[in-house]
């Protein structure tokens, strides 16, 4: 038999057709066949024999039959092929994959060469085996899906992968998108099988191969602190994204569907230099995935559907945050370079974060404080890292967050917004405001803060996610006492800190209407 070949044959009653196929101790050898024509009382029967003459499987079934073996002894194997019933006639096909090893794409059938990134058509009929083939390298990490386009209810896309030595990789299938998701740890030429799960139905099938290391052609390139945007369409397709870190940098992305007509359920897989998969992540109508590189180049990102049968179709963002570089803001987003004492406004949509910096000295004191607007849906999340990676801190609560921390070293820290509610779905404005040490606030226009002189007091309006940072000056041994009163409209349980030149923390306190 020739792997990759359609053998046709005849039975008559009581009639026996051996066929031989040689093979080597780990060869995966994969046999089925299809009935072609014949009555009701013609079921087609297969059996394979070792080189020792030692029965290894048999299988029979009304439409179509198949055994799968892995080789434990090199030589020929034997295929036996009659009718189950001793009394039947009728004319099959039989089907052969072997693997390793080249093999034959008969004219009008489909199979071969499986490139990165290309969708590769093709149709199975009752009891079809198609076979593909690709190269990879050790560290490489791949996924292959394969699509229903056409069938009817008894079509259920089977997909198998195995690897140079015959060993089975990975198996899925699925009634309408089949995935696998395999890490690559012995270079050479690997095989994709596909069939029908029920052996019995035939449909149209759309197979694409993507890997982690080597982007396909036309990848999309992700910039830190931006927004791109992307589509999910038709359904089963995977989408590539590309980036790169160095090691020691964090790593945040968030994607998250455009509600329009998008029926997507987003899922993220965050690929290392060396083809290792770092995270993975779905829930609803936004994915995240973080890191911290461990080691420097480009890391690729897929993007694809999760829902139901993998059926989900639409738009989608997509953003970066990570430390390390200045972040690039998209037009029309929010982040950028902070200033002390300022309040920024920004919007979070679904899937969305935005990327804030600002420059502090080891050992200023160092708070941010996030907040949503009245019309937000939001459920503020701020995280904070250091020059060097590091997450310094990381809050979520209610209607605003806020995250504190005293610079170990110094350099441009990184400061990134979003939301925290079940699936990121919340969307709306936000306001964020940073206070330190180290140097005078900047304070916004309407807003309050600034120099204190002694003895003088000071009206200020505190709203949902505000600080205001108040400065002033004193020498060694002088004492300080400074009160914070709520009015009597206000909801406040005012809360102070006070902070040294030195940027320690001196006190704090926060209880009832004033501290």
């Amino acid at each position: 038999m020739t792997s990759g070949a359609i053998h046709q044959g005849l039975i008559g009653v009581g009639d026996l057709d051996m066929w031989t196929v040689s093979a080597s101790q780990g060869d995966r050898i994969t046999v089925q066949i299809a009935k072609d024509s014949g009555g009701a009382g013609f079921t087609p029967m297969i059996e394979l024999f070792a080189p020792d003459g030692a029965r290894l499987g048999v299988g029979s079934g009304g439409q179509a039959a198949r055994l799968d073996v892995q080789a434990d002894a090199s030589g020929t194997y034997t295929v036996l092929v009659s009718d189950a019933n001793e009394s039947g006639t009728g004319s099959y096909r039989l089907y052969l994959a072997h693997v390793p090893g080249s093999f034959f794409v008969p004219a009008g059938d489909e199979g071969g060469a499986l490139p990165d990134g290309v969708d590769k058509d093709g149709t199975i009929f009752v009891g079809d085996l198609d076979q593909w083939a690709f190269t990879a390298s050790p560290g490489d990490h791949i996924t292959l899906q394969v699509t229903e386009l056409t069938g009817g209810a008894n079509f259920a896309p089977l997909i198998e992968l195995f690897a140079p030595n015959g060993e089975r990789k990975g198996v899925a299938q699925n009634a309408s998108v089949a995935t696998i998701d395999a890490a690559i740890e012995v270079g050479g030429t690997y095989a994709v099988l596909v069939s029908d799960a029920n052996q019995t139905g035939s449909g149209t099938y759309r197979l694409h191969l993507t890997r982690g290391t080597i982007a396909p052609p036309g990848a999309n390139v992700l910039t830190n602190g931006g927004t791109s945007l992307g589509s999910i369409s038709p359904a089963g397709i995977t989408n590539v994204w590309t980036f790169t870190a160095s090691a020691g940098e964090s790593i945040v992305i968030r994607a998250g569907e455009i509600t329009s007509g998008s029926t997507l359920t987003p899922q993220l897989q965050l690929y290392g230099p060396d083809g290792g998969l770092l995270n993975s992540f779905s829930s609803g109508a936004a994915a995240e995935v973080t890191a911290r590189a461990t080691n420097s180049g480009t890391f690729t990102v897929f993007v694809k559907d999760n829902s139901a049968g993998q059926l989900g179709t639409g738009n989608y963002r997509i953003s970066l945050a990570k430390t390390g570089s200045a972040p690039v803001i998209s037009p029309n987003d929010e982040g950028g370079p902070m200033v002390n004492g300022t309040t920024y406004l920004g919007t979070i949509d679904t899937g969305d974060i935005d990327a804030w910096t600002f420059t502090a000295n080891a050992g200023e004191s160092i708070v941010v404080r996030m907040g949503e607007t009245a019309t937000a849906t939001l459920t503020p999340q701020l995280r904070l890292y250091g020059p060097d990676g590091v997450l310094l801190g990381s809050s979520s609560s209610g209607a605003a967050a806020e995250v504190s921390a005293r610079a170990t070293n110094s350099g441009t820290f990184l400061v990134v917004a979003g939301d925290l509610t079940a699936g990121f779905a919340g969307t709306g404005n936000y306001r964020i405001s940073l206070a330190k040490t180290g140097s005078a606030p900047v304070i916004s226009a309407s807003d309050e803060g600034g120099p204190m002189v002694n003895g003088t007091t000071y009206l200020a309006t505190i709203d949902t996610g505000d600080m205001d940072a108040w400065t002033f000056t004193a020498n060694a041994g002088e004492s300080i006492v400074v009160r914070m009163g709520e009015t009597a409209a206000a909801t406040l349980t005012p809360q102070l800190r006070l902070y040294g030149p030195d940027g320690m923390l001196r006190g704090s306190a926060f209880s009832g209407a004033a501290a």
